[in-house]
């Protein structure tokens, strides 16, 4: 059975990057941004694509839909965002369906040291013990969307498999059809 698997396997291809983000990795700017923009090294499908840049305290501050230019990726920040520390946090689908992701921070203006995961989270300012005891990971809309694209490779091989087994079944047998040569 192994040995099936491995026929009907392709050759893998490298999938599509990030290779410029603007604002760029660690980047600390004066002002704050107006946009997010992030450059692919290929075509997106513009499906489960999700960009959201929050603050320490897990603030949003995303503005709009996000929006595909050919190998761009970019959505509008709000305005008013203080000095402080960032992070993008984004996911693409590459052109050959994989889904591509990761965090970039940044800093706008003065921001000093970067805070702690527990520094920010609920009830630590006034000493209290977060009931917050999630692992930092991905996000829920990106877990979801990571989800139905697994559903649907899943869906479309099954798919595949069984139209491969089916043309290989009337290709060997003919077809039932009376009169047919």
């Amino acid at each position: 059975m192994t040995s099936g698997l491995l026929w009907i396997a392709e050759p893998a291809q490298a999938h599509d990057q990030l290779v410029a983000s603007t604002p760029a990795d660690g980047e600390v700017l004066q002002a704050p941004p107006e946009e997010v923009v992030l450059q692919f090294s290929g075509e997106l499908m513009e499906l489960g694509g999700i960009i959201i840049v929050t603050d320490a305290a897990e603030q949003s501050w995303t503005e709009g839909d996000l929006a595909y230019d050919d190998t761009r990726a970019r959505i509008a920040l709000q305005g008013g965002m203080p000095d402080g520390w960032y992070e993008i946090r984004w996911q693409v689908v590459s052109r050959d369906g994989h889904p591509i992701s990761g965090i970039i921070p940044f800093v706008v203006g003065d921001a000093g040291e970067r805070p702690s995961p527990a520094a920010t989270a609920p009830g630590a300012a006034n000493g209290q013990d977060s009931a917050d005891t999630r692992e930092p990971g991905v996000p829920g809309a990106i877990r979801i969307v990571l989800i139905g694209l697994a559903g649907a490779v899943i869906a479309g091989g099954g798919y595949w498999i069984a139209s491969r087994f089916l043309r290989r079944r009337v290709t060997q047998h003919g077809t039932d059809e009376p009169g047919s040569p």
